[in-house]
């Protein structure tokens, strides 16, 4: 092994390829550089050496100042300065490049790899040649001594560098293919594969959004039972049309809703010959087609109007001739429908006045609209000024006409603009429907995951750093970098629950929950930034509290620890005080009043209502001391709201605050005497288990996340043997060789993900049940039901810190 500076090497210059921007383009587009060790390339790259009897082998890839060494066996560095690379000259063709001996070839003689340690004297290697003819970079092999590759040497290096390429098209299709899958899951429209029997294979959760059915429902029946009777032939033609070997079709039919409604979708599909199956994508047209309807009742009322209108309405063709001609306005003239319709403008103007009429028609051609006063002669000899309004129109074979508005008609006019405008207007209002869906998906189903998941490194390490051995400065910094870490996470959990309640897509979870557990809960969590701050925290929670309620215990709790931070953070001394009390019990049904006292600032009476509103606090100005996303009390409000109910507040500048709200429960339980009420404050430490020996199985694809993953479970059970997966699949593997006692799954994974991979393990379990623990970037309802239908037994959502994971253990290993 050999190191290597190349701050203290001698740099020249070399050629540069003829696409060199478009080749760093591809290479980029790639994301390889700079990526982990991959057991593949290493594979490769020691094969290569075996081959090659060489002591050095590499794969590299050129950007645009160094070579990266993606794999390399023999040489220490993981990257040289372009100009000194003997790869540098590969990738300016795409055939085999050798040099035999560098001391006597004047492009490398000078380098110091030549010259000093290492010595190199030999070099060979293939161009890495992508599909679209860019050379990425080289694989090849290096020795100390003067020699040649075989004819055979060089055909195996040769095959060697397409097996790479064909690992690096690989990679990139993997990642295409998981946002592909992401658009499945996650599109509006729907989208299905199924058999030309209309039994269907897979479906998108859009079809359980838009149609109400389930999944399980869907798969055992025929689309043909829940298609509209009267368009069940049609849509067995258009699918008998795509058998016949029609590359696509769309098609539009009604479909029945779980309500018993009818929806219009609209179908492209697409066959695949060789199998059989329809792919298909379908969109909700059901208020498109209705506001078809809607226009074209709104169109046959204008014809009706057109036809008994009391004004002159007409149409004329651009050399003047009368197509149509309303009954009124031929009255007004002095003839019949039929005797005007055979004439043209120029026979019922005056005479004299024809180059008006010649004018006239070659500004309507010109300009498609015109608007002014003509003089018109009655049949009688009568002369009679109209005010007209002339548009430029094209039938259904795309020949020119022009519709004629006289008189009064103004009105009239405005209202086909009027219909004209609605149409656009209603088109522009469905695109900026669809794109505000779209991106509100998106935000939500990726906000979580790409912010928690460095979240969980940033906080899950300052955590288990602050638990060594540091120096004053080291634990005042490294606390700050907690805070802040923790006060990230509540803004973006505000931002979140803020963006789910204002879509209407917050749901409450109702289940039965023992109410004094509920208040030690809220208590131990908020006990310990009350206590650092010196101020005494006060529980009075009363023993008339019926035992158990039906509620949404998380979304109480985040009410209750609100207000209670909230009165930490605006308390400098003093005392803040937790209290529940039973209001009144009607059968089953009992009414309590939470309340959260503090002997704080204080709000004013002009404030108070302000607090309550999106992004604000009481203090605005840009000097404010307290910081925050004023989300707090307007998301407390609105999941209180939720439940029937709402805040009401009580205070005086200077002398605090008592924030309160009254909900009432479903009960049991409602005689307390003799109830053992939870411990509060229990401040939980780390906890550390010496068990039997386990074995843990992780599986995680985030290199820091695994790394934090590891560090916590050996802190947490020191002789626990771990397992590590980078994806479902490796999991799965895993398991097939021997069940571990615990398994820790991620859910988003390349090439198996965390849903599946469990499905599947369940399936190997014979006596004993494995617990199996999601560890999750995501917060949102949905996955986690999804996590226990796929057979999970508990999640964790990260960030976690090491006390989340003892308890876990304790739940599922010690107590089991």
């Amino acid at each position: 092994m050999h190191s290597y500076n190349p701050s203290k090497t001698k740099v020249t210059e070399i050629p540069i390829p003829v696409n060199e921007k478009e080749r760093l383009t591809a290479l980029h587009n790639y994301a390889i550089l700079d990526s982990l060790n991959e057991d593949e390339f290493d594979r490769i790259t020691e094969l290569a050496a075996l081959i090659c009897e060489a002591p050095v082998s590499l794969v590299s890839f050129i950007d645009e100042n160094r070579q990266w060494l993606k794999s390399v066996i023999g040489f220490g560095s993981k990257e040289t300065h372009r100009n000194l690379s003997f790869c540098q000259y590969t990738i300016m063709g795409d055939v085999f490049f050798e040099v035999p001996d560098a001391t006597k070839d004047e492009r490398f003689k000078d380098y110091d790899l030549v010259l000093g340690d290492p010595n190199i004297r030999f070099y060979a290697g293939y161009p890495l040649i992508d599909p679209d003819g860019y050379a990425l970079g080289a694989i090849a092999v290096v020795d100390y001594r003067e020699r040649t590759l075989t004819e055979r040497q060089k055909r195996s290096l040769h095959l060697l560098a397409e097996e790479v390429i064909a690992l690096i098209v690989q990679r990139r299709q993997k990642e295409e293919l998981k946002h592909f899958g992401q658009l499945f899951k996650l599109s509006d429209d729907l989208i299905c594969i199924s058999e030309a029997d209309g039994t269907f294979k897979k479906i998108n959760p859009a079809f359980k959004k838009v149609l109400g059915w389930d999944t399980e429902f869907l798969l055992k029946t025929s689309l043909f039972e829940l298609v509209h009777p009267d368009d069940v032939e049609i849509t067995r033609q258009e699918i008998k049309h795509l058998a016949t070997g029609a590359h696509t079709i769309s098609f539009t039919q009604r479909f029945r809703t779980f309500t018993g409604h009818y929806k219009d979708l609209q179908w492209t599909v697409t066959p695949e010959l060789s199998t059989g199956s329809l792919f298909a994508i379908g969109r909700d047209v059901t208020n498109e087609r209705l506001k078809e309807v809607q226009l074209a009742d709104s169109e046959e009322k204008l014809r009706v109007f057109f036809e008994n209108s009391q004004g002159l309405m007409c149409s004329h063709d651009l050399q003047g001739n009368f197509l149509t001609f309303n009954q009124s306005g031929a009255v007004m003239l002095g003839y019949s429908r039929e005797e005007i319709t055979g004439l043209s403008l120029y026979d019922i103007v005056p005479q004299g006045r024809s180059d008006e009429i010649t004018n006239y028609l070659s500004d309507i051609r010109e300009k498609g609209a015109v608007k002014g006063q003509m003089v018109l002669q009655h049949k009688n000899g009568s002369v009679l000024v109209w005010m007209f309004s002339n548009v430029l129109a094209r039938d259904a074979g795309d020949e020119p006409y022009v519709i004629c508005n006289a008189a009064d008609i103004n009105d009239r006019y405005q209202l086909i603009n009027d219909l004209q405008r609605q149409r656009e207007e209603l088109e522009v209002s469905k695109q900026a429907a669809e794109k505000a869906n779209m991106a509100k998906s998106e935000f939500m189903a990726n906000m979580s995951h790409e912010i928690r998941t460095p979240l969980n490194g940033i906080i899950g390490f300052a955590d288990l750093v602050l638990k060594t051995d540091l120096n004053e400065n080291q634990r005042q910094y490294l606390s700050i970098v907690n805070q802040s870490a923790g006060t990230l996470l509540t803004i973006i959990n505000d931002i979140l629950d803020f963006a789910k309640i204002e879509a209407g897509k917050m749901e409450l979870n109702i289940e039965k929950h023992d109410v004094f557990q509920i208040a030690a809960d809220v208590t131990d969590l908020i006990f310990q930034p009350i206590q650092k701050k010196g101020l005494e925290m006060r529980s009075n929670i009363s023993a008339e509290l019926p035992m158990h309620i039906w509620a949404d215990a998380t979304r109480l709790k985040q009410v209750l620890i609100n207000l209670l931070g909230n009165a930490a953070k605006f308390t400098k001394e003093g005392e803040i005080e937790i209290r529940a009390e039973l209001l009144g019990i009607n059968g089953d049904q009992s009414q309590i009043r939470f309340s959260v006292r503090d002997t704080g600032i204080g709000i004013s009476a002009d404030k108070q209502e302000k607090i309550f509103e999106a992004f604000s606090q009481e203090d605005g100005s840009v000097t404010k001391k307290y910081g925050g996303t004023g989300l707090g009390l307007t998301i407390s409000n609105k999941l209180l709201a939720l439940m029937g109910s709402r805040l009401y507040l009580k205070s005086t500048a200077g002398e605090g605050s008592l924030f309160y709200f009254d909900i009432t429960f479903r009960s049991e339980g409602s005689d307390a005497a003799g109830t053992q009420q939870p411990e509060l404050f229990k401040n939980a430490a780390v906890l550390q288990f010496n068990t039997n020996p386990l074995t843990i199985l992780i599986a995680e694809d985030n290199p820091v996340n695994m790394l934090l993953t590891k560090t916590v479970m050996k802190r947490i059970v020191p002789n626990a043997s771990l397992i590590e997966a980078s994806n479902g699949l490796e999991a799965l593997n895993s398991c097939e060789a021997g069940l571990p006692d615990l398994i820790l799954m991620d859910i988003q994974m390349p090439d198996m993900n965390g849903y599946e991979a469990t499905t599947r393990i369940r399936a190997l379990e014979r006596a004993a049940h494995i617990p199996i623990i999601a560890v999750t970037a995501s917060c949102l309802k949905s996955d986690r039901k999804r996590c226990y239908d796929a057979g999970m037994d508990d999640v964790v959502t990260k960030p976690f810190v090491e006390e989340t994971m003892a308890l876990m253990i304790k739940k599922w290993i010690i107590n089991k």
